[in-house]
């Protein structure tokens, strides 16, 4: 949660920005700003269609039509707090997104390097395939498990939730066939990792590496984020 959201009120009526004033402060999520005070972000309501948009800033259009409003609202009390709350819902995501960025790019290799002394681990001490597709379930990371034969045996969570709503489920089928173009291309060597590509419209990183198994055989790991 945001411990401060900055709300600037830019009307011109000021009887009525004196009417709505006491609304705002009854709502204890949002926070009417303190001049001087700065704000990594901040939410402008406004009834100027001119209003200049500055970084950092999101608008909610009073009776008037902005190029840039979040949200275009009827000048009644009710309308603008519900705008509001939602507008700090908006930074609330914004802020949680760009948390869950900085971690990966901060710590993307730690996480590599976990999931593969995980299935390491879980290899050397001969789990089931049932226990290491719990151990990994849970991973901060996507993971794809290819086995010697070249069929995904394992995807964990992340991983399913970025193929949902995709034609084709991965899992049991053949890699090749079954995952993204891109894929492949590392499968097969023909791009260096890290690999960054874009893949049912997201951005990714792929990398991969191998876990010895029974048989003198091995799996491949397909890592994304």
């Amino acid at each position: 949660m945001l411990e401060k959201i900055s709300i600037s009120l830019d009307l011109s009526d000021a009887a009525f920005k004196s009417s709505l004033l006491p609304l705002i402060e009854e709502v204890d999520m949002l926070n009417l700003s303190v001049e001087g005070t700065p704000y990594p972000e901040e939410i402008i309501v406004t009834d100027d269609a001119e209003y200049s948009v500055k970084t950092g800033e999101i608008i909610i259009a009073v009776d008037c039509n902005h190029p840039s409003a979040y949200a275009s609202v009827a000048a009644k009390h009710l309308e603008i707090v519900n705008a509001l709350k939602k507008a700090v819902c908006y930074w609330e995501t914004a802020r949680m997104n760009r948390t869950s960025v900085n971690s990966m790019k901060n710590h993307g290799g730690l996480l590599e390097e976990l999931a593969s002394k995980i299935l390491k681990s879980a290899q050397d001490k001969k789990l089931s395939a049932a226990v290491c597709q719990s151990i990994v379930q849970d991973m901060p990371i996507a993971m794809v498990v290819i086995d010697s034969k070249g069929s995904v045996v394992l995807m964990n969570e992340k991983a399913q939730d970025f193929f949902k709503g995709s034609d084709v489920n991965p899992q049991g089928k053949l890699a090749e066939i079954a995952l993204p173009y891109e894929f492949n291309e590392l499968l097969t060597d023909k791009v260096q990792e890290p690999y960054e590509a874009v893949v049912n419209g997201s951005r990714i990183t792929l990398k991969k590496f191998t876990v010895p198994v029974g048989n003198h055989n091995s799996a491949t790991v397909l890592l994304f984020y």
